[in-house]
Order: C-alpha cells, then sequence, then structure tokens
C-alpha cells in the first residue's frame, strides 16, 4: 500500500537527508519538486517503492516504519517484471541502485548479488556503460543515451550525469558487496567508456553548463589503473578551489584498486605450486603494492583528512579512508606456505616468502589500527560520518585483524609465563580499537538492522575461535575472508563489555583445547554470556 501525498513528500525529504549520500543518483531539486506537485504520478511506481523502502527505516513513525519490508518486497516484485529494454530505462536502473542499497542493509547478500548482475545486463544492454566513448554501443532497437547540452537543455544534461552516476553506483556495488562474500566481481571495468562524476555542487546547484566545470574537458574512465590515477592528479593539481574539489573521483579509484586485489586474489594461479605460476602472482602482487602506495602518496590531504576538508565532503573522506584501509588488508593479509613447499621452491620469490603469513601482518594491524582512529576521530563530529552500509563490511575485515592480533598476543602472554609491559601496552590499544568497532557496529545495528547485526556477530564469532583456529584463520589469507560467515551465531544475548580491572592477578582462562574463555578481568575485555 502506498503511502499518502504528505506521506510521500516526508519520506523522499527524509530519503534525500538520511541516505542520498550513500547513493547519490538523483537530482535532489528536481526530483522533490516532482513529487510535490505530482504525487504518486512524479515517475515510476518501481522507483517510488524502491525510494520510499529506503527511507521508511528512517521514519520515526512505528507505523510507517512497519511498511517498509512490504514496499521492498513490491520493489523487487516490480523489478524482477523488467526486461532488458525498460520503458523507463534510468528510472529502472535507479530503482535497481536502491534496491541493492537496502538488500546491502538488510543483509541480504543473494538478492543483491542476482539484482546486481540483473542491473548491469540491463545497463549494457541500453548502452550506459559506453554512453561517453563517441562508439556508443547498445542492444539493436535500443537508442544509448546522447548528449546535447549544446542547445543549453538543462534536463538533458542533468539525466545524462544522472546516468552516468548510476553506472558508477553499480560498480561501486559490486566492488564492495563482492570482496566479502568471496566472490569476484561482474562488472568488467574494460568494457566501460564513460565520463567520471561531476561535482555535486555543479550537478545539485546549476541550472546551465556555463561554469568552468563545462568549460574543462570531462574525465573519461580508462581501463589503465596508472593512467586513470595520473588523470586525476593532474585535474586536482588544477582544481584547487574548493568548490572544484571532487572526492568521487578518488573513490572510483579506491574501488578501482579494491576490484584489481579481488582478481588477483581470486585468480585461478593463486596458490599453485608451480614455480613459473608463482613468479607470475608475486609479480602481479608486486604491482598492486605499487599501485596501492602511489595512490596513497597521490590522494590530497582534503580527500584523507577531516581537518583539511569540508564538512560537506565529511562522509566521503571516511569512506574514502575505510575502502584504501581494507585494501592495503586484502593485499598484505597474504596466506602462508606449507613449510614442505617452502623447502622445494628454489626461484628467489619464494624463498624471500615468510612460511607462516606474517610478513606483510604488521601492514594489516597498522591498517585495522587506523581505521579504528578514523571512526574516533569522525565519532567527535557525528556517527551519522561512520553510519555507512558501504564500509560495514570493511570495518569487519579490519576488526577480524583486530580480533587475531588481540587474541595472538594473550596466548603468547599466557603460554609465556609472564606479561610483558609492552605487549600489555600493545593489547591495551587493541582493546580500546575493539571497543570503538563494537560500539559503530551497535549504532549500525540501530539505523539499519542486519548489516550491522551480521558484521558485530562476525567480530563475536571469532573472539570465540581457539588459538589454534585463529591461527588457521590467520594463515589463510585474505581469500578466506568469509567462509565461515554462514556458521556466524546471532549472539543476541550477548553483551561486549569493554572495560578492565585495575589490579589483581591476570585471570585469563583456557579451555581444554587452549581456546580463552570469553570471560577475562585483567585482559579488559568481558562477555556477558547470561541472558539479559
Amino acid at each position: 500500500m502506498l503511502p499518502s501525498h504528505d506521506h510521500l513528500v516526508e519520506l523522499v525529504d527524509l530519503f534525500f537527508d538520511r541516505m542520498h549520500d550513500y547513493i547519490p543518483i538523483f537530482h535532489r531539486q528536481s526530483f522533490t519538486s516532482a513529487v510535490a506537485q505530482q504525487g504518486l504520478d512524479c515517475t515510476t511506481p518501481l522507483l517510488v517503492y524502491a525510494i520510499i523502502a529506503l527511507a521508511a527505516g528512517c521514519h520515526p513513525d512505528p507505523t510507517v516504519r512497519s511498511c517498509q519490508q512490504s514496499w521492498f518486497d513490491e520493489a523487487k516484485s516490480l523489478y524482477a517484471a523488467t526486461g532488458h529494454s525498460p520503458d523507463h530505462p534510468l528510472e529502472t536502473l535507479q530503482a535497481a541502485a536502491c534496491i541493492l542499497l537496502q538488500a546491502l542493509i538488510t543483509a541480504e547478500h543473494s538478492t543483491a548479488w542476482l539484482v546486481l548482475g540483473k542491473a548491469w545486463r540491463q545497463a549494457v544492454a541500453l548502452g550506459f556503460h559506453r554512453m561517453d566513448g563517441g562508439n556508443p554501443v547498445a542492444m539493436p532497437g535500443v537508442t544509448p543515451p546522447t548528449l546535447s547540452t549544446k542547445a543549453g537543455n538543462t534536463q538533458d544534461w542533468r539525466r545524462l550525469e544522472q546516468c552516468r552516476r548510476v553506472v558508477w553506483m553499480l560498480f561501486m556495488l559490486d566492488r564492495g558487496m563482492c570482496f566479502p562474500i568471496g566472490l569476484t566481481h561482474a562488472i568488467d571495468d574494460r568494457q566501460l567508456r564513460i565520463n567520471l562524476p561531476m561535482t555535486n555542487d555543479v550537478f545539485q546547484g546549476s541550472d546551465v553548463l556555463e561554469t568552468s566545470q563545462a568549460q574543462e574537458q570531462p574525465l573519461l574512465f580508462t581501463h589503465n589503473y596508472r593512467r586513470m590515477l595520473s588523470l586525476i592528479q593532474n585535474r586536482t593539481r588544477r582544481n584547487q578551489n574548493l568548490d572544484d574539489r571532487n572526492p568521487w573521483h578518488y573513490l572510483v579509484l579506491a574501488y578501482m584498486l579494491l576490484g584489481r586485489i579481488m582478481e588477483h586474489l581470486h585468480s585461478p594461479e593463486y596458490g599453485l605450486d608451480d614455480d613459473d605460476t608463482d613468479h607470475t602472482w608475486q609479480s602481479e602482487r608486486q604491482e598492486l603494492e605499487q599501485d596501492l602506495g602511489q595512490t596513497r602518496l597521490v590522494l590530497p590531504r582534503w580527500a584523507t583528512e577531516l581537518a583539511a576538508s569540508s564538512y560537506t565532503d565529511f562522509k566521503q573522506v571516511v569512506w574514502l579512508k575505510v575502502v584504501m584501509n581494507v585494501n592495503t588488508v586484502l593485499l598484505d593479509h597474504r596466506p602462508a606456505i606449507p613449510k614442505q613447499q617452502h623447502q622445494q621452491h628454489n626461484n628467489p620469490s619464494a624463498a624471500d616468502r615468510d612460511t607462516d603469513g606474517t610478513g606483510s601482518w604488521q601492514h594489516c594491524v597498522a591498517a585495522a589500527c587506523n581505521t579504528a582512529l578514523l571512526i574516533r576521530e569522525a565519532s567527535r563530529v557525528s556517527t551519522d560520518l561512520v553510519v555507512n552500509p558501504h564500509i560495514a563490511a570493511p570495518i569487519f575485515t579490519c576488526g577480524r585483524v583486530l580480533v587475531i592480533e588481540h587474541l595472538k598476543n594473550n596466548t603468547n602472554n599466557h603460554t609465556s609465563g609472564h606479561k610483558r609491559h609492552s605487549s600489555s601496552n600493545s593489547n591495551s590499544l587493541l582493546q580500546t580499537d575493539l571497543e570503538v568497532l563494537f560500539l559503530i557496529f551497535d549504532r549500525m545495528s540501530e539505523a539499519f538492522g542486519g548489516v550491522g547485526n551480521k558484521f558485530r556477530d562476525g567480530l563475536l564469532y571469532h573472539l570465540g575461535r581457539s588459538p589454534a583456529e585463529l591461527m588457521a584463520i590467520k594463515q589463510g589469507g585474505s581469500r578466506q575472508l568469509l567462509t565461515s560467515c554462514g556458521t556466524w551465531p546471532q549472539q543476541q544475548n550477548q553483551n561486549m563489555v569493554m572495560g578492565g580491572s585495575d589490579s589483581g592477578a591476570d585471570q585469563e582462562d583456557y579451555n581444554r583445547d587452549g581456546g580463552m574463555r570469553m570471560r577475562y578481568d585483567n585482559g579488559g575485555m568481558v562477555m556477558d554470556t547470561s541472558p539479559s
């Protein structure tokens, strides 16, 4: 059942206030004006249902919130009925992107993955993926989007920018959703011939393209990562004005790099005991390491530091830094090499690699700690900057590193019979960082439910592993990231409390198999598993 006109206007405003920063594919003024004037006739029913399903979760009225699932189900049903050439191409793909975000929020990974595949096929059939390449390609009988800004048609260039943005949103959702569930992505960026998004100020505020943005050649995407990095760097150097800063360019780069890293990890040659294959795999990894390091050097401070950025870009700055940190974790959390395989290798590259997978582990720990530091810094302004469904999985990935390092240190202290001061101080900092991550997942649980609950349960699951299990997880590398997610129990009755006693003997407990119990006081972390 659709809402009344007044409720519809309220929900659309709520969508733009609370959700649009995570899916910036609409022109606010024109859309809200159409809703106010035309009500339910402002656009297709599919898009209406998809938008109000996203907004309903933010509404203060429980009656409206109770309609969210039925509206979401209706949006999915209407989208399932669309073909490769829908009557309203842009609105159909915008609705698909909204459905994807809602599926991400509710942790419906199967829905998200399947909808993503269909949406991308539709985008290709409609020619959205090559709309700026000078040689548009689309299915027979389909007219690809065309640019007509020379005539000064405001609606045309805005509509075309929305077409670009919906493709980039699908691209980022594809990279962001596929890596945590252990699947390679669906979108082949070698097929993209499309301009990068323009700045939000120009897109949302201009009526005609008479700004410097229009006079300057748009940035056309290229599959060559280093070429793309250079183009964005040169554009940033030329545009030093605050209004010309475009964090979305760097977000595209970060997700582009995430895709390359996942292609590397999911290569069929990954882990094969073959000298030639191993050499190729190592060469690819070294190139990715260079790309990651160069990207960090190229990123301007306004794109990575809240103190140097505009408050309007704070969410994108946090988003970008978290994705870059997870790129480091995924690339540097390498699998261990079996000792017999290590001994059999004769090539130098294999000899240089550590056999227990710890060679770059400290890079992972540093990136994970940086993520916790970023969350603390952003939370001083508002937790809304961090309660972003796109970064839930990357935050969990960093949290898993902290859990392994924290429990590894506790195990070492226990087996050594004494606690070194430096190790104790390090573990205290890790506990503080873990507390931050649990708290942000609590806030995500309040805001979104599914995605916050899932990854909080994932951290609790890993905290409950034995030292042997954690070592196996660590030695498995990034490729084994979420192979156990289907076994994560729901921890609804467990209350994670961080703190610590100032005195008293060490009270760490171990199970018969050497695993740590979930309660230890002097370590500073207590899990109360008793029913509330």
